[in-house]
This record gives C-alpha cells, sequence and structure tokens, in this order.
C-alpha cells in the first residue's frame, strides 16, 4: 500500500483513480506484447535505424499492409499538430518520418505504412517507460501531465489524455499486433 500513496502523492490523484490505475492490466500487457515484438523482430533490441529494414523485410514476407491502415491514417491526422509531433519525437530526429508526414497517408507505400505505425509504436513506448527527462526532478509541470500518466499507460489516465488517439477502440493495436507477431514468427530478427 505503501506504493499506492506514493504513486497517488506524485501524480496528484484522487485514491480510485490510483485503484483504477494499479488494478488495469493495459501497461502490463503492452510490456510483454512489447518485449516479445522486440525479441523476436529485432534481436532483444530496437533501434530507430533498423525499423526501416523491419518494414521493409515485413511486407516482402507477407504482411498485409491494409490491417494497419487505419491506425496510420489516424496517427498522420493526429501528427500534424507540430505539438503533438514534438511530444512523440522528443528530441529524437527522424527525417524519414517528417518526410511521411509531409504527404499524404494515401500515398504510402504498405512498406511506408508499417514503418510509421511500428515507429510510433516505438516512440509511445519510449514516453511510456522513460518519460521527459528534461527536468532535474524527472518530471516538469507540463511532462507531469503527460509523461508519467503514459509511462504508467493505464486506461483510466492515459485516455483522458490520448483520447483521441484511441477513440476507435482496441481494435486497431489488436489487429497491428496480431499481424506484427504473426511477420516476426515466420522470419528472422533484424539485425544491425
Amino acid at each position: 500500500m505503501k506504493f499506492a500513496k506514493w504513486l497517488r502523492t506524485l501524480l496528484q490523484q484522487d485514491e480510485l483513480e490510483i485503484r483504477r490505475l494499479l488494478n488495469d492490466q493495459t501497461a502490463l500487457h503492452f510490456l510483454i506484447a512489447w518485449s516479445l515484438f522486440e525479441s523476436k523482430c529485432f534481436s532483444g533490441f530496437i533501434k530507430i535505424d533498423r525499423i526501416e529494414a523491419f518494414a521493409r523485410n515485413a511486407v516482402a514476407d507477407g504482411f498485409d499492409s491494409g490491417s494497419i491502415r487505419d491506425a496510420a491514417t489516424h496517427f498522420h491526422a493526429r501528427y500534424q499538430d507540430g505539438d503533438r509531433y514534438r511530444q512523440l519525437m522528443h528530441s529524437q530526429k527522424c527525417p524519414r518520418m517528417d518526410a511521411l508526414l509531409q504527404r499524404k497517408v494515401q500515398t504510402f507505400s504498405p512498406e511506408e505504412s508499417l514503418f510509421f505505425v511500428t515507429l510510433i509504436v516505438y516512440r509511445f513506448r519510449n514516453n511510456m517507460f522513460h518519460g521527459n527527462k528534461k527536468s532535474s526532478r524527472g518530471c516538469s509541470t507540463r511532462s507531469r501531465s503527460v509523461s508519467i500518466p503514459m509511462r504508467w499507460s493505464s486506461s483510466s489516465l492515459m485516455p483522458r489524455l490520448d483520447a483521441r488517439a484511441f477513440q476507435s477502440g482496441e481494435w486497431h493495436r489488436s489487429q497491428t499486433r496480431r499481424g506484427l507477431t504473426s511477420v516476426c514468427s515466420r522470419r528472422r530478427p533484424v539485425r544491425s
């Protein structure tokens, strides 16, 4: 119970909200799925410069990019907002991602769609588990309201912060996870 009290104070949330957060298994499910994905598809360590090769190989091995079309469309629209895009990327630079955001999502090749969605999930993962490290205490006023709840990844806090990103429900995440898992189980991991 000491952890719950500490977390409640840190996040400045009421007891009910913290109970919901700790009872929610979304972060645990994501952590397990991500660990398996990263292990099978990236030899245990994903780096941004390996995502392009992964996307190319996965599509060549039969990944159906149609399964992530709606997610790509949604995230393309979402990250037209420069502030949201900066929040997603923090200080990480990715000229390819910048260029894709300048194009219409309907013109993306299957490889580009998979690259785009995989990179966004990778950045979500980094933001969720590492947060914004700009302040000396690990969270500024701005990052406290964004990075810390995302770091804990509850369905009770995260949808309030990012409701539009997930308003279409669980389906695109589960379809993407199912599609990527089937591709990764059939092929060798991407290596540097």
